[in-house]
């Protein structure tokens, strides 16, 4: 079976272009989350999408924007609902990981958070608290009074 999950990020947005697509896309269910930011991790329509998918089905949103912001937590889900025996297919996209190229995306996707993580741990973020110091270039000028 096909289920839909349509997101609006705010309350004005318009989902008709995503549920028609979700519904000539053949899904059986839509659900739906309107107001409700990609980043949110609490998201009752997502919630209720994701409990009715089950071995063998397919989750199909729009974009694949409309499941998450995040890679990471886009990741995640994708690999859980692989794990559950599931699919994700974006229409828009174009992507599939039911697919050879939608698999082979989805491990390069992996692959790259992985090494993102790599970096952070060696203190490559300089936004990391693990990141080491910044050198200093120049003469120290902190004792000098300037008038």
């Amino acid at each position: 079976m096909k289920v839909g999950y349509a997101r609006g990020a705010t309350d004005d947005q318009d989902l008709t272009a995503q549920i028609d697509a979700l519904n000539a896309a053949g899904c059986g269910k839509i659900f739906i989350d309107q107001g409700v930011s990609g980043l949110a991790f609490e998201r009752f329509g997502l919630s209720q999408a994701l409990l009715s998918v089950g071995s063998g089905d397919v989750l199909v949103v729009w974009r694949l924007d409309r499941l998450s912001r995040s890679l990471n937590f886009l990741v995640d889900l994708i690999e859980t609902l692989r794990g559950g025996g599931a699919k994700v297919q974006s229409l828009t996209d174009g992507i599939e990981n039911a697919t050879a190229t939608g698999n082979q995306l989805f491990r390069i996707t992996r692959k790259e958070r992985a090494q993102r993580r790599r970096v952070r741990g060696q203190g490559g973020n300089v936004y990391s608290s693990a990141a080491p110091p910044l050198k200093k270039f120049g003469p120290d000028l902190s004792g000098i009074r300037l008038w």
